[in-house]
């Protein structure tokens, strides 16, 4: 069965590095994987130079009916559809840098164990502390049915960078946060088997599976995508890999979702009878309509408030 995986579209291999902040895929997209390059993943480290894989199975409740029954029975608690993924990292890695999602995230710890760190989602744009990215990476967390690529891990796939954008609750995930721009530290805890931990919508985070000789006790600075030395300075004994399965809900589900869908089609109904929307544009539409004019109005409206 893992031979029939086709990297880059059932399963992806994704690396942090951690001297530069960044995360790559290292799948070779097409291909099928085969055993020996999936042991050879789990059992690289960071310390071998480029190791350090976490391997994403999309939608994992293919092949396990008692996942399929858990989303099934959410659905409708949700009112939306409930999708899920697979992570397996091997211990001391860590394969994403931090980043924020544009779902609503459900945390399952299933082997080993990881720390969380989350942060507050970003300053909305024109607020003090709104900062522009200038990483290219994407979400961690996708609804099954969405293409990998836009909406998930393995590339940029089109969806937009968050550069101030829609923040709080945004419509799209962010690229990568360099340990410069990460936002206020706001949880930093370790997950074990049988913990789950919530992960709203545009909150940043990042995780990495605990190295066999580290603690439970998080570092008490802040941290960031290039704190090696701190998130390693740990002395307890752990599984060789982590893994944890994520549900995630809520993606492209808000009101303006919903309109998007709607007012197009309202207006094509409405175009069917209605003469007046046929009819040409006046000569002078642009001498009045448009952002050129926004200013204008707003001196004019300044004006009668003084009067």
């Amino acid at each position: 069965r893992l031979q029939r995986l086709v990297q880059g579209e059932e399963v992806t291999l994704t690396a942090f590095d951690r001297a530069t902040g960044k995360r790559r895929n290292v799948h070779q997209d097409g291909a099928p994987l085969l055993p020996a390059r999936f042991e050879e993943v789990l059992a690289a480290t960071d310390d071998d130079g480029g190791g350090g894989a976490s391997v994403r199975l999309l939608a994992p409740q293919k092949y396990g009916d008692a996942l399929w029954a858990l989303m099934a029975g959410l659905e409708p608690q949700f009112g939306t559809m409930v999708g899920a993924n697979a992570y397996l990292t091997p211990s001391g890695s860590q394969g994403f840098a931090p980043h924020f999602d544009d779902i609503e995230a459900f945390v399952v710890q299933l082997e080993g164990r990881k720390r969380w760190r989350v942060y507050e989602p970003p300053a909305p744009p024109g607020h003090e502390g709104a900062q522009q990215l200038g990483g290219g990476g994407a979400d961690e967390l996708t609804l099954a049915g969405h293409d990998a690529a836009g909406a998930g891990e393995s590339g940029g796939g089109g969806a937009p960078r968050w550069g101030g954008e829609a923040c709080p609750l945004p419509r799209f995930s962010s690229g990568d946060f360099g340990a410069s721009e990460l936002p206020p530290l706001l949880l930093d805890a370790v997950l074990e088997p049988g913990d789950l931990l919530f992960m709203p919508r545009g909150f940043v985070h990042q995780a990495e599976a605990l190295h066999e000789t580290q603690d439970d006790k998080p570092a008490a600075a802040q941290g960031g995508a290039q704190g090696g030395s701190a998130s390693r300075a740990f002395a307890r004994a752990a599984a060789p890999h982590s893994l944890h399965v994520t549900l995630s809900t809520g993606q492209r589900n808000a009101w303006a979702d919903l309109l998007e869908q709607l007012v197009p089609e309202a207006l094509q109904g409405r175009i069917l009878d209605r003469v007046a929307l046929r009819r040409g544009l006046p000569a002078d539409l642009l001498d009045f309509v448009g952002v050129a004019h926004a200013d204008l109005e707003a001196g004019a409206e300044d004006s009668d408030d003084a009067g």
